[in-house]
């Protein structure tokens, strides 16, 4: 990225919302089930926390671990910024 300008990420993934209980999930859980780093299960575990980009491996465990399409956990954000 040239200069100051921003990154522009124009997905979203929204891992919290998908916790059956309906109250999110912690990121040690999240690291453990789903076979992620701690880092990065801190980052998704966090409504609306920076993720910049997913490795489709990532995806795949995501996906199974919460028994969802890949659609579930990503939302296409236009204009979004990472900051």
């Amino acid at each position: 990225m040239a200069g100051n300008a921003a990154a522009v990420y124009p997905a979203a993934v929204h891992v919290a919302r998908l916790h059956p209980a309906g109250r999110g999930i912690s990121a040690y859980a999240l690291s453990r089930g789903a076979g992620i780093s701690y880092p990065s299960a801190h980052r998704l575990s966090r409504a609306g926390g920076p993720f910049g980009r997913m490795h489709a491996d990532t995806l795949d465990w995501l996906c199974t671990f919460f028994r969802v399409q890949p659609g579930a956990l990503m939302e296409w954000a236009p204009g979004r910024r990472r900051h």
